[in-house]
């Protein structure tokens, strides 16, 4: 499971994202060819993070996962990230870590590929389920009607006076709707309540 973000300190890095990945492939029962039951299958040899620690601020990015022959014998599957995935706006790419596997059989090319597709379920499951977590970027604003049900919101906006802004705006336009909002801080995830008596 993925730790929790409750403030600036938190983050979730690239070692933890193969981690989690490598947690739900060990504990997959969806595919019949992997059978892991809490172990990673025979044919892995070894899988280690990448040693570089870097956080992750956004989930504005996509997996670049790559299966391809080693120098000497066997294969790599090699697992990174591609986008704006760090604190700035930069489209780059992190590596997470590597699955290596020593046989070069082409049974043990279609179990790796296999893996490929376990990772990526994997990953996308992750992504799914802790989307909020890897928002760390701008503000959020959320919008509550009179009766404090959730109505919609913003999400990235660049500074806590443009979310209160544009909760001013739509306030009033449907007052009762969206009687009141929550403005987040991505990153220290301070919230705040806002009303119609809020100023800038």
């Amino acid at each position: 499971m993925l730790k929790e973000i409750n403030s600036s300190k938190d983050v979730i890095t690239n070692v933890d994202l193969f981690n989690e990945i490598i947690e739900l492939v060990k504990n997959s029962k969806d595919t019949a060819l992997m059978k892991c039951e809490g172990e990673l299958p025979p044919f892995v040899d070894y899988a280690i993070p990448e040693s570089y620690v870097s956080g992750i601020y956004d989930y504005e990015f996509d997996p670049l996962f790559v299966l391809s022959p080693g120098y000497n014998e066997g294969y790599y599957l090699d697992l990174s990230i591609r986008g704006a995935w760090s604190i700035t706006y930069k489209i780059d790419t992190l590596h997470l870590g590597t699955i290596k596997t020593l046989g070069n059989s082409v049974e043990g090319i279609r179990q790796m590929a296999t893996l490929y597709g376990e990772c990526l379920v994997s990953f996308q499951k992750i992504m799914y389920d802790n989307m909020d977590s890897f928002t760390r970027k701008g503000f959020d604003l959320k919008f509550y009607n009179t009766k404090k049900e959730y109505s919609g919101g913003f999400s990235g906006l660049e500074s806590s006076d443009i979310a209160l802004q544009r909760f001013q705006e739509y306030h009033s336009k449907s007052p009762e709707e969206l009687n009141y909002g929550i403005i987040r801080d991505n990153m220290s995830r301070k919230e705040k309540i806002v009303t119609e008596r809020s100023n800038l």
